[in-house]
C-alpha cells in the first residue's frame, strides 16, 4: 500500500494547473502519512521552489537528503545487504 500516494496524486494535479497553495497542501498531508518517503518532500520542495519560497524549498531538499541517506545508510550496512552470489 502506497501509504500519502491518493494526496500526491492530488497535489500533482493542483501543481500541473498552478495552483501552488493547494499542492503544497495535499504534499503535506502525504508527508504526514509517510514522513520517510523522501520524494514527497522533493516535489513538495519544488512546488515551494515555484511559490519562491526559498527557504522552505531547501529545508524540504535537505528533507528529501536525510530521507533517503537513512534508506542507503540501511541497505549498505554489514549485513543488511542480500547475498548477490551463492
Amino acid at each position: 500500500m502506497n501509504k500519502g500516494g491518493t494526496f500526491i496524486r492530488a497535489a500533482n494535479v493542483h501543481l500541473i494547473a498552478g495552483d501552488l497553495e493547494r499542492a503544497i497542501e495535499q504534499y503535506d498531508r502525504a508527508i504526514g502519512l509517510n514522513p520517510e518517503n523522501a520524494l514527497y518532500y522533493y516535489a513538495r520542495g519544488l512546488a515551494r521552489l515555484k511559490s519562491r519560497e526559498f527557504a522552505r524549498a531547501v529545508e524540504d531538499f535537505k528533507q528529501a537528503t536525510n530521507a533517503q541517506s537513512k534508506i542507503l545508510h540501511g541497505l549498505l550496512r554489514p549485513g543488511a545487504s542480500p547475498r548477490w552470489h551463492q
